[in-house]
């Protein structure tokens, strides 16, 4: 039988230096890790991005603005008239996809040629946005 006084109780003392390293986090996916930095807004340690990119994406998106607000104005006096049930979602869904690729591109200002297939992507938006607006009855 045992006693008391046979059972220790008392946790050995351990430094700092001799417990073992934290568990490192597992990697994640190799994509995932690299495509989180292309959509970011720069923090104040970031480079300036040159002043002639920041120059063509304000005057590219501005050029899509200006052909964009004609679109919708056509685009909301056609909601009036009698249109097809898939007329006013479509428009505004690829508005909106526009919109977000430009958006994108500014965010990608850091990056050397993804801004500018993202503004492709949106004038390509635009002009399928144009062919739905102005063929409708």
């Amino acid at each position: 039988m045992r006693t008391q006084e046979s059972v220790s109780t008392k946790i050995p003392h351990r430094r700092a230096s001799e417990l073992p390293a934290p568990a490192q986090p597992a990697p994640t996916h190799r994509i995932a890790a690299e495509a989180v930095p292309l959509f970011r807004l720069p923090s104040a340690g970031d480079p300036a991005p040159p002043v002639e990119r920041v120059g063509a994406l304000c005057g590219w998106a501005a050029g899509l603005g200006l052909v964009g607000t004609f679109i919708a104005v056509r685009a909301f006096v056609a909601f009036f008239g009698v249109v097809p049930g898939w007329y006013q979602p479509a428009v505004v869904g690829v508005g909106v996809l526009g919109m977000a690729l430009t958006v994108g591109a500014f965010l990608a200002v850091h990056q050397q040629r993804l801004p500018w297939w993202l503004l492709s992507g949106a004038t390509a938006a635009l002009a399928a946005n144009l062919l739905l607006v102005f063929s409708a009855p």
